[in-house]
C-alpha cells in the first residue's frame, strides 16, 4: 500500500461586505489583490476536479491506468 498525492480543486462562494461610495467602487475594491477572502458560505455543486497532469508530477514513475474522465 502506498500513499499518493492527488491534487484537487473546487469552487466555493462567499460574500464580502465592502463600504464604498458606489457599487462600481465596491467591485473595484473586491477585485483588488489585497482584499482578504471572505468566509466560505458554501461549495459550488459539481466543481470538484482532479488535476491529472499535476498528479503525474507529484507521483513520479506512476501511470494513470486510463484516460481521465471527460465531463
Amino acid at each position: 500500500m502506498k500513499t499518493y498525492k492527488i491534487p484537487i480543486d473546487w469552487q466555493v462562494y462567499g460574500e464580502l461586505e465592502i463600504q464604498a461610495e458606489s457599487l462600481d467602487e465596491a467591485i473595484q475594491i473586491a477585485e483588488h489583490h489585497d482584499t482578504p477572502l471572505p468566509d466560505v458560505d458554501g461549495t459550488i455543486d459539481d466543481s470538484w476536479a482532479i488535476d491529472y497532469d499535476i498528479a503525474m508530477e507529484l507521483n513520479p514513475g506512476e501511470e494513470i491506468g486510463s484516460e481521465p474522465p471527460q465531463d
